[in-house]
């Protein structure tokens, strides 16, 4: 196993330990890292403050539905015009 720890980057590594550690036990929570991951890495690109108003309600679900995808509501809602904004939504 050695040759490929070797070919791994960091979060491969430490996705690594966690699976060997038991923090990660199924195909749904290794999915929900990955997506984290892209979306973290989405947002070390060059960006621009944005402020908008937002009903209530609206927000709410929001926040709900990144919670339940066990992310950040603001990276969501990012990845969200991300997709809009290049067509793939």
């Amino acid at each position: 196993m050695d040759h490929i720890t070797k070919s791994m980057n960091d979060t491969e590594t430490e996705w690594m330990d966690d699976i060997e550690a038991g923090q990660i036990t199924s195909d749904t929570e290794a999915r929900k890292r990955l997506a984290g991951k892209l979306i973290v890495d989405q947002s070390l690109k060059k960006s621009h403050p944005l402020s908008l108003r937002v009903p209530d309600a609206d927000l709410e679900a929001i926040q709900l539905k990144a919670a339940k995808a066990g992310i950040p509501y603001q990276s969501l809602i990012k990845s969200v015009l991300h997709r809009f904004a290049t067509d793939q939504l």
